[in-house]
């Protein structure tokens, strides 16, 4: 299980550095932008729209990125008195929650994003780009925060089991 919870940590990482990536582009297409359209008054046509596709990208990506390092809000007033066995049983609880909301994430995501496909829609800006590659995202970033939801919940059983963090487990190895 521990190789198991490594491997989806290694892929959650590289996916965070792509999105790292992700956002260098998107800083660099509105720099091009403001200074086509304010020092040479020719504006980009594409530039606002490929940044919108890009955020939602970034956006959906992360998430799993975001749970690998702890980033989304919590309480932690109460959270932090607790046994390290206490909060994994806490997170093992409201992990049905979690991967409730992922499902259906997933489930409208891929549904909104193939209707898209099959209908061949497209963005109603300038570049008229087709919508279902940005829209494939939602189900993909889903999948991704769904897959380190379950590493999360194997660290979490693997520490009711043993009492200790998985991590302060291998710091000590």
């Amino acid at each position: 299980m521990k190789n198991f919870v490594k491997w989806i940590d290694f892929i959650i990482e590289k996916v965070g550095f792509l999105c790292g990536w992700i956002i260098l582009v998107m800083t660099l297409t509105v720099t091009y932008d403001v200074i086509m359209r304010y020092f040479f008054n020719s504006p980009t046509d594409w530039a606002l729209e490929l940044n919108m596709y890009l955020l939602v990208a970034t956006s959906f990506l992360s998430g799993g990125y975001c749970l690998l390092h702890e980033g989304h809000v919590r309480v932690d007033i109460l959270y932090q008195i607790f046994s390290p066995r206490i909060r994994a049983l806490l997170d093992v609880i409201t992990s049905l929650f979690f991967f409730l909301f992922i499902i259906v994430i997933v489930w409208k995501g891929w549904q909104f994003a193939y209707d898209s496909f099959v209908q061949g829609k497209h963005s109603s800006q300038a570049m008229g780009w087709p919508l279902y590659p940005s829209q494939m995202v939602i189900p993909a970033g889903g999948f991704l925060i769904g897959i380190q939801g379950l590493a999360k919940l194997c660290k979490n059983i693997i520490t009711l089991i043993k009492g200790q963090d998985l991590e302060k487990d291998d710091a000590t190895q």
